[in-house]
């Protein structure tokens, strides 16, 4: 796209404004995950609206692969001797560090915007709004005077910091969301449409150990070292000081303080490093061939997408947190996936191949065990890392000590709460543990906004089927085939489905056999004779009434030499005969043919 220049007085952005820089030589816009929104535009002095390229007006241009246009204030320009002058912009939602607000007593994440709305003492002409809700307590809102932007996401205790999510910048829109990108079925593949890639890892912020504390007009309160139990890259103890103010509105006591720590360390997986990792791909759907798949192979900030790298053991799935993108080309000069936390075998030197699960920033699997006694309803579990709230989609393992014996039973994930424990969606576990669970089971379950749903557990609605069920063949209930079951109706089968033939004419061949069989609605009739007379009809025998065929069949079968062959005949009445050859006397044969 082609960026357009307005005034600084825009607000809509539909129009061509002051014109279009068709002489621009440079627009990159540079976006990160919360973070930077910016642009950087190179111009020739001797270009036809350098002139109107002044600090205050608007340049719009777009950014990522939705075509969205979108405004930057020019605050800076730099004019080198060269004759290219560049200019450097930032999105129109910068203004809010010059809109002052202050509040106190936020408790939900829907007070807090509301508060940006109306608090401010200047005109706010941004919106806000959140695809998500959330209660907790914001420390920054102290009743002091902060910017909006640092309300925002700028400072410790802000909003961004108190209830987490992924800002979207929407021209004069600012939207909070809980996962602002999606999920892509897209890769970029070594060999495919990778051009380049770079990896960093830091090792150095990594802890395992903490002293918190908490400052206030009442003095500090300092608890002591918090141990977490996660293991270090290196082997040893780090420890950090850890400043939990703004996780409290009161006081806290030491015990709440460690509590708190021990939350924090195993929740946000300290003691794993971070690592970033930028590439450079190809648009495949700029190929003859791809156009169709355009929606499938796009991506943007936010997304989830895959990345394929064999040589330094990458292979997974990870979130781009900041892309560099040339709206004159139209296309990604640079993205980056991180800070993204690196796997726990790669912090600790193990080699993928020791683990079932490598690194890429999936999701964290949270396990504990409830010793909770069998006949208790109400099961109790605390989790590492531990869960500070019940979202929809969170996934545990718990490991139950006893067999659950005990009718409706609940589960209280790290005090959050019970709630009943179900299966099949709708069912609770019964008091029989071959429904819910033996002892010492590990279990999987789903928080589904309700209930703790069980994930994949053994379903007993169905009871095995029997041998004289399998003989009728007319039931229509629902059953399971176990291994003793299949046996014996194999055995069934052996003994009453298959049937020996004594030929009337000639005799069975030596070390073969001659037989009739059903399988269903299938019969098999094979034959091996020897000892028949030369070009003749003759009688084999006669099938019973079940086996006989529904019209007439007549087949070719060996008489004895590859390239010579008699006739085999099977009529509605069950008759078998065989038309000899002219000079041979034996048959060599099978037929298969479903009966009614």
């Amino acid at each position: 796209m082609i960026p357009i220049l307005y005034e600084a007085t825009e607000t809509s952005f539909i129009s061509n404004g002051i014109g279009r820089l068709r002489d621009a030589i440079k627009c990159e816009i540079t976006e990160e995950r919360n973070g930077v929104f910016e642009l950087d535009l190179d111009y020739p002095v001797d270009g036809a609206y350098f002139e109107e390229l002044i600090p205050g007006r608007i340049i719009c241009a777009t950014h990522g692969e939705t075509n969205d246009i979108q405004p930057f204030d020019i605050v800076s320009y730099t004019k080198p001797i060269d004759g290219v002058a560049s200019f450097h912009a930032v999105h129109i939602s910068y203004r809010q560090s010059f809109l002052t607000v202050s509040g106190t007593n936020i408790n939900s994440l829907a007070d807090a915007l509301t508060m940006l709305e109306t608090a401010t003492p200047s005109p706010n002409v941004f919106d806000y709004s959140a695809d998500f809700t959330k209660l907790g307590y914001m420390a920054e809102a102290d009743g002091l005077p902060h910017t909006v932007r640092q309300m925002l996401g700028g400072a410790e205790g802000s909003i961004l910091d108190a209830y987490g999510g992924e800002y979207e910048w929407d021209k004069f829109s600012v939207i909070l969301h809980k996962n602002r990108g999606q999920n892509r079925d897209f890769f970029i593949r070594y060999g495919v449409n990778m051009l380049d890639y770079e990896e960093e890892a830091d090792f150095f912020g990594a802890y395992n150990s903490c002293v918190p504390y908490w400052t206030g007009e009442s003095g500090p309160v300092v608890g002591n070292k918090v141990d977490s139990g996660l293991p270090l890259y290196n082997g040893r103890d780090l420890c950090v000081p850890l400043d939990l103010t703004d996780k409290f509105e009161d006081v806290p006591t030491t015990d709440q303080l460690e509590a708190e720590a021990l939350a924090y360390m195993t929740g946000h997986q300290t003691n794993i490093p971070q690592r970033n990792i930028k590439v450079d791909f190809v648009r495949l759907q700029d190929f003859v061939g791809y156009e169709d798949f355009a929606d499938l192979l796009e991506c943007n900030l936010c997304d989830t997408i895959g990345v394929v790298f064999p040589k330094y053991g990458t292979s997974g799935t990870f979130k781009i947190v900041r892309t560099v993108w040339d709206a004159l080309e139209g296309r990604y000069l640079e993205m980056e996936l991180g800070a993204l936390q690196t796997s726990l075998s790669e912090a600790l030197g193990i080699s993928g191949n020791d683990v079932a699960m490598g690194g890429g920033g999936g999701a964290t699997f949270r396990y504990g065990q409830c010793s909770t006694a069998g006949g208790t309803a109400a099961k109790v579990v605390t989790l590492t890392p531990a869960l500070t709230s019940l979202e929809t989609g969170s996934v545990i393992f718990v490991k139950f000590t006893n067999a659950n014996t005990a009718s409706s039973p609940t589960l209280n994930v790290d005090g959050l709460g019970a709630k009943t424990i179900r299966r099949y969606g709708t069912t609770s576990p019964s008091t029989s543990a071959a429904s819910s669970w033996n002892a010492g089971s590990v279990v999987a379950l789903v928080y589904d906004g309700s209930y703790w749903q069980m994930v994949g557990w053994i379903n007993t609605t169905y009871s095995s089927m029997t041998v004289a069920e399998y003989e009728a063949g007319t039931g229509t209930t629902a059953r399971i085939i176990t291994p003793a079951r299949l046996k014996g109706a194999i055995q069934y089968w052996t003994a009453s489905e298959f049937h020996t033939i004594t030929p009337t004419s000639g005799s069975t061949a030596s070390g073969q056999e001659c037989y009739y069989a059903k399988a269903g609605n299938v019969v098999t009739v094979s034959l091996a004779i020897t000892g028949l007379t030369a070009n003749s009809s003759q009688a084999i025998t006669t099938l019973p009434s079940g086996y006989r065929p529904r019209s007439k069949i007549t087949a070719a079968v060996q008489a004895g030499a590859r390239s010579e062959f008699c006739s085999l005949e099977i009529g509605t009445d069950g008759a078998v005969t065989i038309a000899t050859h002219a000079t041979r006397t034996s048959a060599y044969g099978l037929v298969t043919y479903v009966v009614e």
